[in-house]
């Protein structure tokens, strides 16, 4: 898989992605604080030239800028974060 930083906030997260497409595999590795290393390698077969797959390092852990601020730490910005990682990619359609 391909690694790509992307801007969310004012911060850096780290996604991993294979495949092209508009529809995606979004493989979200829980957390917080669960790095996404153990997806990706098992899951890029899914790829193909019109199926996209992804996944990334949350906020706050593996790859990704750490934070220190606890507010952070909520589910409505988890979704926020899951939705910016789609629009970067130009997902229409996602399985999670």
């Amino acid at each position: 898989m391909l690694q790509q930083k992307i801007k969310y906030r004012d911060h850096q997260i780290m996604t991993f992605h294979a495949g092209a497409g508009d529809e995606g595999l979004l493989l979200l590795s829980g957390g917080p604080g669960c790095p996404s290393n153990f997806l990706q390698d098992s899951h890029a077969h899914y790829a193909d030239p019109h199926f996209k797959v992804i996944t990334w390092d949350q906020l706050g852990c593996g790859l990704s800028d750490r934070i220190t601020d606890k507010s952070l730490w909520n589910i409505p910005r988890f979704v926020e974060e899951v939705e910016a990682v789609r629009q970067f990619y130009g997902l229409k359609k996602v399985h999670l």
